[in-house]
């Protein structure tokens, strides 16, 4: 979230993986993998949330790997729509602000592309996640339009 323009308190940072590291991990992930604490200089450290799916979600979770735009130095970023669908699926409050923020920016999120994915991941159910999708899209358009009045 950060690399796309949004702060927020967090400060750990979070990989998808296929397989754990070779470190002491500092707690399992609900979700699957552990979190490692690496040092960053002789003061700062910074968490690692190592993710590793085994469950339903798995799938999800490579396609968006398999889709990743790639850094200069050749690491995966996930795109900004893969980010909207596994916010989406996570559903917890934090994701939940940061689903909201990547809607509400204005043209950042290619939303076509984001329904299509959608329908590609869960094809003939498609259906529940797609309308749920437009409601989102509908109520960061409406959070945006007051945002905008009230400037």
């Amino acid at each position: 979230m950060h690399l796309y323009g949004f702060v927020r308190a967090t400060v750990n940072v979070d990989f998808i993986a296929s397989q754990k590291l070779p470190l002491k991990a500092l707690k399992a992930l609900p979700t699957g993998g552990e979190t490692y604490q690496i040092a960053l200089d002789n003061e700062k450290q910074v968490d690692i949330d190592w993710i590793v799916r085994s469950d339903d979600k798995q799938e999800i979770y490579a396609a968006a790997l398999a889709n990743a735009d790639l850094t200069e130095e050749g690491l995966p970023i996930i795109t900004l729509e893969w980010m909207v669908i596994l916010k989406y699926l996570a559903g917890r409050g934090k994701d939940q602000i940061d689903l909201m923020w990547l809607l509400r920016e204005k043209g950042l999120v290619d939303r076509q592309l984001v329904k299509s994915n959608i329908r590609e991941l869960f094809g003939r159910y498609a259906y529940w996640p797609l309308a749920d999708m437009d409601n989102l899209f509908l109520e960061a358009d409406v959070l945006r339009a007051r945002d905008e009045s009230a400037e």
